[in-house]
Formats: C-alpha cells, sequence, structure tokens
C-alpha cells in the first residue's frame, strides 16, 4: 500500500515537486496511511488484510524511509523494499537494502520481504542466460540478510520486448528454471 514512499513519482512520495515543495509531506503520507487503515478495519470490517510498507531504496534513503514516514507499528505487518538497478549494481543495491530492512524489520517484530525488486527496465539485454540462478537467487539465499526476506517479488512482463520473468524462449530462461527446481537450499 503506497509503495516506493522515498521516491517522487507518485503523489504520496518523498522529493520535491516542480515548484520546489514537497510533493506529499510526511505528515500527510502517516495520516493517509492511517485513516486508510481505519477505514478498512473499523468501517468495512476488514481484519484478514497485510498491511505492507515497502520504501524504495531504503539503504540510502533511510532517513525518509525508517525515521520520517514510517506510519507505525500498530498499522504495519510486512516491512519491505523495492529495488531496481542495472546488471552490474543489483547485486550490490539489493544486498544493502535487505541488511537495512532485515534489520528494522526484526527491531519492530516485523516481517522481512522484498517487495518488487528487477534489473531496471527488464532483464531482455542480460546476456547470463543462468543470471536468475547463479546472480540472482543463490546470492540471495546464501547471503545473511537476504536469506531472512519471506519472499521476493518480481515485477509484471509488460510488454513482450520489456520484461522482468523470462518466457520458454528467453535467454534467462534457463537461469530461471533452474532456480525453481535445482536452488540447493541455503546452508
Amino acid at each position: 500500500f503506497l509503495h516506493e514512499t522515498s521516491g517522487r513519482w507518485y503523489w504520496w512520495g518523498d522529493g520535491s515537486n516542480s515548484t520546489g515543495g514537497k510533493v506529499c509531506p510526511m505528515e500527510d503520507y502517516i495520516e493517509v496511511w492511517n485513516v486508510t487503515h481505519h477505514y478498512m478495519h473499523n468501517y468495512h470490517d476488514l481484519h484478514n488484510l497485510l498491511w505492507l510498507y515497502a520504501p524504495s531504496d531504503p539503504k540510502s534513503k533511510y532517513k525518509s524511509s525508517f525515521e520520517e514516514r514510517y506510519p507505525g507499528d500498530h498499522v504495519v505487518d510486512l516491512i519491505g523494499f523495492d529495488q531496481y538497478d542495472s546488471v552490474g549494481w543489483y547485486n550490490e543495491t539489493i544486498l544493502g537494502s535487505c541488511e537495512t530492512v532485515t534489520n528494522f524489520s526484526t527491531a519492530h517484530g516485523k516481517v522481512p520481504v522484498i517487495a518488487e525488486s528487477g534489473i531496471e527496465g527488464g532483464i531482455q539485454d542480460v546476456w547470463d542466460d543462468k543470471w536468475f540462478y547463479r546472480d540472482y537467487a543463490k546470492k540471495l539465499m546464501q547471503d545473511k540478510y537476504c536469506s531472512k526476506m519471506a519472499y521476493c517479488l518480481s515485477w509484471e512482463n509488460a510488454h513482450p520486448d520489456q520484461y522482468w520473468v523470462p518466457l520458454p524462449n528467453d535467454r534467462t530462461y534457463e537461469g530461471f528454471i533452474e532456480m525453481y527446481v535445482g536452488a540447493p537450499p541455503p546452508q
């Protein structure tokens, strides 16, 4: 809900607009979150919802993500992050975000997740056919912090020429299947 709050591309995000003002001040963000939570729980009596708080790039935007805009333990169930980066930087940035979110979620008694992630612009230009297994799943499973994540969600395949999950004829499909069926559990 209201994900990527530490970015400026959504109306609820942090950052400056074209006039130099905040896109959505932290007080307004927290109020929208809490009003929505109250409305769903108390007005509609919905108690089977999981509330995910997922800023983008939480390691480099820690203050905005967790000190200023975190809506509170009483209205959050899962704490995650959204992370996209180039192939060359992906592992470094995601490992840092895993550490940040794992530490914060553990301190707050919440479940850590990778809410949305992938290679910036899609994986169609990744030339390593084993990337999903070798450079993605294996590194995440072996990392001290990423291995604590309850799940990792990839973005959608919106267009045939820009995708995040390979299909059978795509170059990275073999590594994707190897990740799915053959990845050994972490040690």
